[in-house]
This record gives structure tokens, sequence and C-alpha cells, in this order.
């Protein structure tokens, strides 16, 4: 809550009400809830996994461990700013509503309009892309196992693909009561299982690459690119394995119309679950890298970690595994869609899109459910 003149403390429902809104959204979310919407998101085991085999043929080990730190330094100065932003203007719009707030006037509503939409694109498309991700993760887990019972065909895995949208809908439609509960199962499983899963491995591995491997291995398998253009232009490329994973920190910016103490525990959702994360992706990177038994099997292999885990575990160690893993795409995914469709809700509040059908919050069930269900389309 913000101080007022007199050296008190508004409410958050006062401070919602000087930005220019009432309070409809129920405001019972906590500091850890609002961190783990963010770090859920984030969720580095769900990048770092579906785009391993990127990271090791454009750059090799040596652009996914300089490359995560690198970006881990720069998204952190990116949240520093948000934070400083969301803790004056906690509201779920986010980023098109301080678009709007610190534009020129004469240009308010574009920088809010154009925000607001790429804010939206890109939040479908991420959404899209963990649900597929983990469709893919289910999917060639599967055909690994069982090669004689399991052929993946796109027809199984789009049908993948859209049970898991229609969890996550269902969910964040009509069972708003469970958010709470599964941002406390995805904490969990972010920070305690996947360290838990980095240490095994580093444990349980019965060879190690060498330091000069993890850090300066740098590998090509883009076909060349690196003599056609330059190393670091497929480092560039490469780096993209840690910019694609360490995003959706708005998250925490469009649940603080939920969150109380929001001007407070917003932008330390924000600034905490970029910083927690960095420090978590680097662990299971380094992990990943120095428990590789075979660099040339792994790299063909149509599942990179899974191979990772089964050279290290064996068969049952690696689907105990790849379940866990599974499990943290799927809170991923989950959560995705919640902070969606309060960004959709607040941007239809405002006018972006059409407020009768989107900028309604159901008394019943304490959420927008009509965002809730269109961000799965």
């Amino acid at each position: 809550m913000a101080p007022n003149e007199g050296g008190q403390r508004k409410s958050d429902e006062a401070v919602l009400a000087e930005i220019g809104y009432q309070q409809e959204l129920k405001r019972d979310w906590n500091l850890l809830q609002n961190f783990g919407v963010s770090f859920s998101i984030i969720s580095v085991i769900t990048g770092i996994t579906t785009l391993f085999s990127t990271g090791l043929n454009v750059g090799g080990p040596a652009v996914m461990t300089w490359g995560w730190i690198g970006v881990s330094i720069m998204t952190i100065l990116v949240g520093l700013s948000m934070s400083e932003i969301v803790s004056a203007i906690p509201t779920s719009g986010g980023p098109y509503f301080w678009s709007a707030v610190l534009a020129k006037p004469s240009q308010s509503a574009l920088a809010a309009w154009i925000t607001g939409w790429f804010n939206l694109v890109g939040q479908v498309a991420v959404t899209t892309g963990i649900s597929y991700g983990c469709a893919n993760l289910i999917s060639s887990t599967a055909a690994i196992i069982h090669p004689d019972r399991y052929t993946p065909t796109s027809g199984t895995i789009i049908g993948i693909h859209a049970g898991l949208l229609i969890s996550h809908g269902l969910i964040n439609t009509f069972g708003v009561g469970l958010l709470r509960l599964f941002n406390h199962s995805s904490i969990i499983l972010h920070s305690l299982g996947v360290g838990s899963l980095a240490i095994a491995l580093l444990a349980k591995a019965r060879f190690h690459q060498t330091s000069q491997f993890v850090f300066f291995k740098f590998y090509d398998g883009t076909g060349g690119w690196s003599e056609r253009a330059s190393p670091a232009y497929v480092a560039a490329c490469g780096i993209l394995f840690a910019q694609y994973t360490i995003t959706g920190f708005d998250a925490s910016a469009h649940m603080s119309e939920e969150t109380k103490n929001a001007a407070w525990s917003a932008p330390l959702g924000v600034l905490t679950s970029i910083i927690v994360s960095a420090i978590f992706g680097f662990g299971i990177i380094l992990a990943f890298l120095f428990s590789m038994q075979d660099f040339e099997q792994t790299l063909s292999s149509p599942q990179p970690v899974f191979k990772i885990l089964m050279d290290v575990f064996g068969p049952v160690g690696a689907q105990i595994a790849m379940s866990l893993i599974i499990m943290c795409v799927w809170h991923c995914g989950l959560f995705s869609v919640t902070s969606n469709s309060r960004m959709m809700y607040a941007f239809a509040r405002d006018g972006g899109l059409p407020r009768k059908i989107f900028g309604v919050v159901d008394r019943r069930f304490d959420c927008p459910i009509n965002t809730g269900a269109s961000s799965l389309l």
C-alpha cells in the first residue's frame, strides 16, 4: 500500500481508485502467491527442456552458459524498471497502462494500443508454445519408452495439446479457488523438485564433462552459419535459448488487483521471480551439461534431456524425472492462461477489446471467465 500525504498507508482499493478503477476482482493473494505466478510462468525447466536441443545446436554449451548469465543480468535490469513502475501503478493492465501514463498525452492512446496488442499477442503465442512444448514432451517421451506401441503423429500431438489447453481453461474459468493450491504446488515443484533433480543428476552421473566443455565448447549445428556469417551471429541466435525462457514476469503486475498490499508485493514478485529463476536455471543447465555422458549421442537424440536422464538414472528414474518436468510445464501453462486472462480483462475494460464481452467479472467465480476461455482459442 502506498503512503498518503499524512504518512499513513492507503488501502489497495484507494490506490486503485486513484488510478481510475473500482475493485472488482477478489483481492486475496499474498506476496508468495504473486511471486509464484511469475515464477511458474518463467518456469526455467520448461524453457530449458523444450529448447535444449536448440541450445546445443546453436552455439553449444558455451553459448548456453554464458548466454544465460548475460540474459539474466539484462533481464534483472528490465525487472528493476518494471518493479519501480508497478509499485506506483499496480493495475492488471500492466505494460500497456504504463505506456499510456508515461507517454506524452497526445500519444498516450496510441502507445497503450500498440503495447497492449503486442502484449496480448505475445501472451497468446507463449501460452500456445508452452502447451505445445508440453505435448511434444509427453509424445516424445512415450515414443522413447514404448517405441513398439506408440508412434507420434502431428494429430496425436495436437490432440494432447488441445487436452492440456482445455484443462488450463477449465481451472482458470471454474476453479479459480484452486489456483492458490496449484500456485503452492508449482512453487514446490519448481524449487524443491527442480533443485533435487539437479543435485541427483550430478551425484548419480558416472562421468562428468569438464569445465572446458561446459563453459567453452562452441558448436555450430546451423549448417555452417558461423563460417558464412560469423560465430557471433550463431551466438546471437543461440541466446534465444535463455531469452525465451526468462519471460512472463509481468504476470505479477497483471495479478496486482488480486494481491494484498499490491504496491509492495507486485514489484517484489516481478524482481524476485527473475532473480530466483536465473539462479535455478543456471543450476539446472550446469547439471545437464556436466552430467551429459555423450555429446554426439545427446545431440542426435530427438529428446536430448530425456537422453541425459536415461544415461544417468536408467529407464525408471528417467521416467520419474520426466514426469516431474512435465508437471512443471503443465503448471507453467496453467498460470500463463491466468496472466493472459487478467491482461485481456484490463485491456477490454479500457476499450482495447469489446468491453461488454471481455471486461466483465463473473460474480459466481470472481474472475473474468470470458477472457479465460477466449485466451485459449
